[in-house]
């Protein structure tokens, strides 16, 4: 007996396939798109994830963007909010990685940026990645790093989480992303952000470091290497995707010569202003979004 599929339709001479949406296009589309689908799944892709604070918010759009696009990651690297975009990616919550930052509340100063144990507390954030269910995202192996502060000397420390349970994974994300704090509790909250500059921050957490201050503490990965693309020298992937912050970013020696025209830096048309760390705010986090977006539609892979 002769059995038609339902998809299938005949118009004019061409078959065409009819999806669970309604939609259709020719026997020839379909089977060009079922070999780039099979081509995306063979290819061993990695992405790394820079720090950065609200900016992050760029960097959470270009992934939602490929994502859509139907490109996936089978390995991740990520520091600081690279860390926590990962953690989304990796529990397979991408819409809701998206509906985090298209709704930014404006963070509180008596609690967000207040001088906590000398940190930029980032309780908020962890919580809402405590409440997200794992979905089983794309992604096998994932690196995080953070710094350890050990006999006045900051050391780094680098985890692969995907194989952890969910609260380990949950405390090395927390370390890669707490960031030191140098103001004052008086200090307003436009102060703080319009006056916030990582290097200078970095510098005066160092002469801390040197004085005692932070001995045992476990902190931002970016204060020590903000570029952690270590994981991809040990872990070959086909193609490295690199999601930056600034227009003439610098590829690192090591990963350029590993890759060379595998590799793809995806970046902000234009830089962001000092101070732009530390804007969680709704409007600007959803303008940076877009943009990512609109800079992985500019992908090609």
């Amino acid at each position: 007996m002769f059995y038609q599929d339902p998809r299938v339709r005949a118009q004019s001479g061409n078959l065409f396939i009819f999806n669970e949406d309604g939609n259709y296009g020719t026997l020839e589309e379909e089977k060009k798109d079922l070999k780039q689908s099979r081509k995306r799944v063979e290819t061993m892709n990695g992405v790394f994830l820079q720090g950065g604070g609200a900016k992050g918010a760029f960097q959470a759009g270009v992934l939602y963007g490929l994502h859509k696009s139907g490109l996936e990651f089978q390995i991740a690297s990520g520091t600081s909010i690279g860390a926590v975009n990962l953690y989304f990616m990796l529990t397979g919550n991408v819409e809701k990685l998206r509906e985090v930052w298209m709704n930014v509340e404006v963070p509180k100063f008596d609690h967000d940026y207040a001088n906590i144990d000398r940190v930029i507390d980032n309780e908020p954030i962890i919580k809402i990645l405590r409440g997200l269910p794992d979905n089983g995202g794309e992604i096998n192996k994932a690196y995080v790093n953070h710094v350890l502060v050990k006999d006045c000397k900051v050391c780094e420390e680098e985890k692969e989480i995907a194989s952890l349970d969910k609260e380990s994974r949950l405390r090395h994300i927390k370390y890669s992303s707490l960031l030191p704090f140098h103001g004052e509790r008086k200090d307003s909250r436009e102060k703080i952000i319009g006056e916030f500059n990582s290097e200078k921050a970095f510098e005066l957490f160092k002469r801390d470091v040197e004085q005692g201050i932070y001995e045992g503490y476990r902190l931002d990965g970016g204060i020590k290497n903000n570029l952690f693309m270590e994981p991809f020298l040990e872990n070959r992937v086909d193609k490295l995707y690199l999601i930056v912050f600034k227009r003439d970013f610098s590829v690192p020696d090591e990963i350029e010569k590993a890759y060379g025209e595998r590799l793809s830096v995806i970046c902000p048309q234009k830089d962001f202003d000092r101070g732009d760390t530390l804007r969680f705010e709704r409007d600007f986090c959803r303008g940076w979004f877009s943009r990512g977006e609109d800079a992985a539609r500019e992908v090609a892979f």
